[in-house]
């Protein structure tokens, strides 16, 4: 089980049921059976950007970026390390802005006293900030600011509830004649705590799904329960 569905499996044991199996037909829908009954689809509730996962640039373009910089080197000698604050949107590619920010590296070498930004693109900016101490590199990512993550919590919800709707409904068609009715469990990777009032217009605005017959949303920190009838 990935955390997602750890925090599912422990929401679905506190309702009580006799018989809740993990993966019952092994690794196709769905993730979790209720008494043989129910068949239960998990999903991270997260933002997307042009129906991409944010966490994609995260864990690819960003890491490369972080690599980069940690292992700059120039021929001066620093007493302590340089942290450097990233702020950057999408769409965004590592080998497009490389040479410039070594070119930037290397120009905040020469002006360590002063306090500089620099725009690398138009979806690139990064400064520094000189730390109190010594880590094990003279320039480490210790700030990271993502301009996608911002946004209307209510839209962002409901835009991304669709999305994972319609990935799932396309997952679970050719299993739906095997339970007698599909939950689909998504854990809140984007808001807090969803609103009451927000919880009303996403059930309004939420289209209706021939297939799962509710949506469970569960809040991150407290696996709190938000449900969307979906019949």
């Amino acid at each position: 089980m990935n955390n997602d569905e750890k925090r599912a499996n422990s929401y679905l044991l506190s309702l009580g049921f006799e018989k809740l199996e993990f993966e019952p037909n092994g690794n196709i829908p769905p993730d979790f059976s209720i008494n043989k009954k129910i068949g239960i689809e998990v999903r991270r509730l997260n933002k997307h950007y042009n129906n991409e996962p944010l966490e994609k640039l995260e864990f690819g373009e960003i890491r490369k970026i972080e690599n980069f910089i940690l292992n700059f080197s120039s021929n001066k000698t620093f007493t302590n390390t340089h942290s450097v604050c990233i702020n950057y949107s999408r769409p965004l590619k590592f080998t497009k802005i490389k040479k410039r920010i070594e070119q930037s590296l290397n120009h905040y070498v020469q002006n360590l006293n002063q306090n500089l930004e620099y725009s690398i693109n138009e979806n690139f900016k990064m400064s520094f900030i000189e730390c109190e101490e010594r880590f094990e590199s003279d320039f480490e990512v210790m700030l990271w600011v993502d301009a996608n993550k911002g946004g209307v919590v209510v839209s962002d919800l409901k835009e991304n509830i669709i999305i994972g709707l319609k990935e799932k409904e396309e997952k679970i068609a050719e299993y739906f004649n095997e339970f007698e009715e599909w939950w689909l469990i998504l854990i809140n990777h984007i808001s807090s705590d969803i609103r009451n009032q927000e919880l009303e217009i996403l059930k309004k605005e939420i289209p209706k799904s021939k297939l799962f017959k509710k949506i469970i949303i569960l809040e991150l920190s407290n696996l709190k329960e938000k449900t969307i009838h979906c019949c």
